[in-house]
């Protein structure tokens, strides 16, 4: 493999092990680039790679949001797979999602895009009825983090008005913590530097 990009773990509760997704390519041809796995129970051993996810065009930065809801939803399936469409020709360069009914799929018909061509690195969260994934828009004259919202995964609105992140932030991550681990963690947070007054 030439390039080992994006890699996530995911818990399979049914079989027991972890599964491992990454963006890999065989050749330098960045058209060879496809989204593979491996599983493992104790990170020391791994199965061999296979392919995960291949629609005859390249793809990385590829993440999984399981939805864990209980109330009727539009979209049946409870796996949603977003990831980037790093098509040349046509230039797509942008975010896509499918889903299915477990973590490994099967995969079903590939959205549209849902952001402008330059996005990568999707992260998906969910907030009150509303999925956001946020990702980088990394390509001037507006290299920013942003991001798009919906109810039902087919209409999306931009949410970029409702975040703010730092400057010059880029690919992240979600995960839940108390707000005894939010105080801990910020009482570890490095003092914000401040330049000697001349």
């Amino acid at each position: 493999m030439r390039q080992v990009w994006a890699p996530e773990t995911y818990w399979d509760a049914k079989a027991k092990q972890w599964l491992l997704i990454w963006s890999s390519s065989f050749s330098d041809r960045p058209e060879g680039l496809r989204i593979w796995s491996s599983r493992t129970v104790d990170f020391q051993t791994f199965t061999k790679p296979e392919m995960f996810f291949d629609r005859g065009f390249p793809v990385i930065d590829a993440t999984m949001f399981h939805d864990h809801s209980d109330a009727a939803r539009k979209v049946p399936d409870k796996w949603f797979f977003v990831f980037k469409d790093q098509s040349l020709d046509p230039l797509r360069y942008t975010i896509r999602w499918t889903s299915g009914p477990t973590l490994e799929g099967p995969w079903g018909v590939l959205s549209g895009p849902v952001a402008e061509s330059w996005s990568e690195g999707p992260s998906v969260i969910q907030v009150g009825s509303r999925y956001i994934i946020y990702y980088d828009h990394y390509r001037s004259p507006r290299p920013r983090y942003e991001g798009v919202a919906t109810t039902d995964w087919i209409h999306w609105t931009s949410a970029n008005d409702e975040m703010h992140f730092p400057d010059a932030a880029k690919h992240g991550s979600f995960f839940r913590v108390t707000e005894a681990e939010a105080t801990r963690l910020l009482s570890r947070h490095d003092a914000p530097s401040v330049a000697p007054q001349p």
